[in-house]
């Protein structure tokens, strides 16, 4: 939602101000008309949204939210902003609610009053409430009875999707959803309505913006990749504007100027008249990728924008101002790949508002179009960023190639040598099998995890039996003895279950330090031939049903807390056996890192990189991640013991077919058994879940020709293993 705040909020006596650190980072030495001066919110506070007083644009408000607290996610607390020095200034408004609304919102009317957004946790009641200037209570509107519940593609959840995106200048709150944009009168009647209507057959979603009474209605076309700009006037019509030819380009609007941000790039223009591009300012600062969320122009034609959750900047007219407060400390850079999540720029702002000697700068490889390749030549080089942040899935570093790759090149740190000398922290503060699961065949460990997930596989213990874990050959005879379970483990496609058997099995199948390959066993063929029941088959499916008709007799789930644990109780009743993927030996539960980091043996600041690590698994920093389980022992425990206090209230899960059948559960607070259950099998777990797209490029060639008839399966099975093994030895030091 976009946050709103009122200038009369800094007099009320109500509110306590409490000043905030600014730090200039850099003032940026680049190229064009402005030039800009970067500054980072301290501690856990993340900035969503920002807008200026309406009364004085020199003052800039930022709707903020402190991480700092799990249980406190969604209270929201404003930071005032005085541009012309850069000064932060907290102010403490969260007393103005009732203790069961855990999200607010300002939005400023011309007159001097305002409209306060609230959101109740039961998600029942939505309040939009409107006051003065005195800031007396007038009237208060529920929007959920204005909206529907809708399904969400994405979250794969019913809920309730609009945006309040602003008020009009008479007053009246502005509702986008994704068929309409409406305002609401002070009677509760709808006033204003522009519907959308998508005749295109096109897939498209749609936004609205709202600036002092402006309204700019976003059409994103993502077939044809065309973001289309149209005003909405007050008499229910549509003027087109402007069309852009860059779908994933940010477009913000701000007093009746249209701007895009053009994030590949790096660079902002502001739309004329004529609906043409005018360059004004390039946000790249060299170093790293940034994304330009919103802006607001100030009176002497400067800006400020912001340019991701905890970063804003302020322009400056290059050839009017002496640049100052140039920060020339060292630099320490961290390579990511495709962003790094909440945590890692959180710390890093931490780490250089406090570091006097050193600051850190995040360096996101895939701005490159050969990204990872130019990262693998710099490693093997030593010429690589200090750190290396590998990321989660397919689409971080860790997809790409694995830093067992390195294991015996003698190019990433064995971090177990600074753990065992540091007097802060060791091993047993560490979890165990998790390190264990990560260690090299000697031993060392040269990557640490900062958080992670299970992926588990559970089904009935009427048909699976109660003992966890089964090798191939157990689970051979299971499908032997249930013909009709066509689909055991319900996936989508032949690739999904490919690339999870071989994720789930790394060892069995590759050595990366001896640099061998085993795909041509008798497993591995198994496999290919199981592969054959999702030959064809599309994702669109009701996994209720599969499990219901015999069809599926397992379910795939990765869970980041106790309570969604539950979604497996919902599918196949209280008697669940989480038996884990089928393995060689052991049971076949993963961790997925949520993220891990390496330093590189070649930095000369191997000392400050070790710190830097050691901060992000401190008790305060585990203990308040956001997302995933903790890898600090003592911040483990206390979110497991208590995990109801930690975990959101009324999340859930939920599935859809083709036909529009929808099926979800929502989850309730953790029990004792569900938290003992958890507990059991993180301790249990003892792999981490691995995978390379390369190798799986090799597979799911060879193997769609197999699927397909054109090769038997000896044949696949023998041309895989040649060709996997040539790529291991090519990439086995």
């Amino acid at each position: 939602m976009k946050c709103k705040i009122l200038a009369m909020c800094l007099v009320l006596s109500m509110m306590a101000a409490i000043s905030a650190c600014e730090t200039n980072v850099e003032d940026s030495d680049v190229e064009g008309e402005y030039a800009f001066t970067l500054i980072e919110f301290g501690g856990s506070t993340v900035a969503m949204s920002m807008q200026s007083d309406r009364t004085n644009r020199d003052i800039v408000y930022f709707d903020s939210r402190d991480f700092a607290n799990k249980q406190g996610v969604g209270k929201s607390y404003f930071m005032k902003l005085d541009s012309s020095d850069g000064t932060l200034t907290k102010l403490t408004v969260d007393h103005l609610f009732d203790d069961d609304c855990t999200m607010f919102s300002i939005f400023p009317i011309i007159d001097g009053g305002c409209f306060i957004y609230a959101l109740n946790p039961t998600v029942d009641k939505q309040i939009l409430k409107r006051f003065t200037a005195e800031f007396e209570p007038l009237y208060e509107i529920n929007i959920l009875e204005y909206v529907e519940l809708s399904f969400h593609e994405i979250l794969r959840i019913e809920t309730y999707d609009y945006n309040m995106c602003g008020v009009t200048d008479d007053g009246d709150p502005i509702i986008c959803t994704p068929d309409e944009v409406f305002t609401i009168a002070p009677n509760g009647e709808r006033k204003d309505t522009w519907e959308y209507i998508n005749e295109t057959g096109h897939n498209t979603y749609i936004e609205a913006l709202v600036s002092e009474g402006d309204i700019l209605r976003c059409v994103y076309d993502e077939t044809l990749q065309i973001i289309y700009l149209s005003w909405l006037h007050p008499d229910g019509t549509i003027e087109p504007c402007a069309e852009i030819d860059d779908l994933y380009s940010n477009v913000m609007l701000d007093n009746g100027v249209i701007y895009v941000a053009k994030d590949h790039e790096q660079t902002l223009y502001k739309l004329n008249d004529q609906g043409e591009m005018e360059f004004l300012l390039d946000y790249s600062d060299g170093r790293s990728h940034r994304n330009f969320h919103e802006i607001i122009a100030l009176p002497d034609g400067r800006f400020v924008g912001k340019i991701s959750l905890g970063d804003y900047i302020i322009s400056k007219r290059s050839a009017d101002e002496d640049f100052s407060n140039i920060d020339e400390r060292e630099v320490i850079t961290i390579a990511t790949y495709h962003g790094s999540g909440f945590v890692l720029p959180e710390q890093v702002s931490i780490f250089n508002q406090i570091n006097k000697d050193f600051k850190i700068e995040i360096i996101d490889y895939s701005i490159f179009d050969d990204g990872i390749m130019r990262l693998n030549v710099e490693i093997i080089a030593g010429t690589a960023p200090d750190m290396i942040y590998w990321g989660n899935g397919r689409e971080g570093i860790i997809g790409n190639f694995n830093p067992e790759i390195y294991s015996r090149a003698g190019v990433l740190v064995d971090l177990y040598e600074y753990i065992d000398s540091d007097n802060d922290i060791d091993r047993s503060s560490l979890l165990p099998n998790l390190l264990g699961a990560l260690e090299s065949a000697g031993g060392e460990l040269f990557e640490m995890p900062i958080s992670f997930y299970l992926q588990l596989y559970a089904g009935s213990a009427d048909v699976l039996g109660t003992k966890p874990g089964w090798t191939f050959e157990e689970y051979f005879a299971l499908l032997e003895k249930y013909p009709e379970a066509t689909h055991p483990f319900g996936f989508g496609t032949w690739e999904l279950f490919l690339w999870d058997a071989i994720s789930n099995n790394y060892e069995a199948f590759i050595d990366w330090e001896k640099g061998e390959a085993y795909f041509d066993t008798s497993e591995f063929a198994g496999l290919l031939q199981m592969a054959k029941a999702y030959w064809d088959t599309g994702p669109s499916r009701l996994e209720i049903k599969y499990i219901q008709e015999g069809k599926q007799l397992l379910s795939r789930g990765v869970i980041f807390d106790v309570s969604s644990i539950q979604r497996f109780e919902a599918l196949f009743g209280s008697g669940v056996n989480v038996i884990g993927f089928p393995t060689a030996k052991g049971i076949g539960n993963s961790f997925i890192l949520n993220g891990s980091i390496s330093i590189n043996a070649a930095s000369d600041h191997i000392d400050e990189c070790w710190e830097f690590i050691k901060d992000l698994l401190s008790y305060d920093v585990q203990l308040n991640l956001l997302n995933g389980f903790p890898m600090n022992c003592d911040a483990l425990a206390e979110r497991l013991d208590n995990a109801p206090q930690y975990e959101e209230a009324g999340s859930g899960t939920g599935t859809m077919d083709s036909e529009g059948d929808r099926w979800m559960v929502i989850y309730t607070d953790a029990t004792k058994e569900e938290i003992a259950l958890v507990r059991g099998l993180i301790e249990s777990t003892d792999r981490v879940y691995r995978g390379n797209n390369d190798t799986m490029e090799i597979i799911e060639e060879v193997a769609s020709l197999y699927l397909s008839g054109d090769r038997t399966l000896e044949d696949a099975v023998r041309i895989i293993q040649s060709r996997i093994q040539t790529y291991v030895s090519e990439k086995s030091w």
